[in-house]
């Protein structure tokens, strides 16, 4: 992983881009090479960077979850993936905006953010995490459909 820390857009000082920082970090990038996709949003944003990603080689898989507790969201990412696979986990900071970190294993490894955000709930206004693995499309034919949804989650191919 090439550690990194995100900007952040100075008309909107609580719009950043850990997400695309987030990417960027998992694929060995520049932060400036992965596209800014928080310009759509929703599913438009994840099928924006698929699309991206897609075209380089790479792909993405997300799923959203229920969990107690930042901890436990990490431990199901873990699960989710079956191994020591980097990935984005997506939740809410201290002050209640929307987020990514980067994980791997059972744990966070990275922030991207300037004043370390960090995850410390789910979602803003919701009850779930989100959470994205990024791999070289060699790992994917490794990971069945069967692991990905190994615990019920519900996931989506982007």
């Amino acid at each position: 992983m090439r550690f990194q820390k995100q900007r952040y857009n100075t008309a909107d000082p609580d719009l950043g881009d850990c997400f695309r920082t987030s990417i960027a970090v998992i694929l060995e990038l520049d932060r400036d090479d992965v596209p800014l996709f928080q310009a759509s949003d929703g599913p438009g944003q994840s099928a924006a960077a698929a699309e991206w990603l897609r075209e380089r080689g790479f792909d993405i898989r997300e799923t959203w979850f229920e969990a107690a507790s930042p901890a436990e969201a990490f431990g199901t990412m873990h699960k989710w993936l079956g191994g020591e696979y980097p990935y984005v986990l997506y939740g809410a900071t201290s002050q209640n905006t929307c987020h990514a970190v980067v994980g791997c294993g059972a744990e966070m490894v990275w922030d991207p953010s300037h004043y370390d955000a960090r995850i410390v709930g789910p979602m803003p206004g919701c009850t779930f995490y989100g959470g994205a693995a990024v791999w070289r499309e060699k790992l994917s034919t490794q990971l069945s459909e069967d692991e990905f949804a190994g615990l019920g989650l519900r996931t989506e191919a982007a």
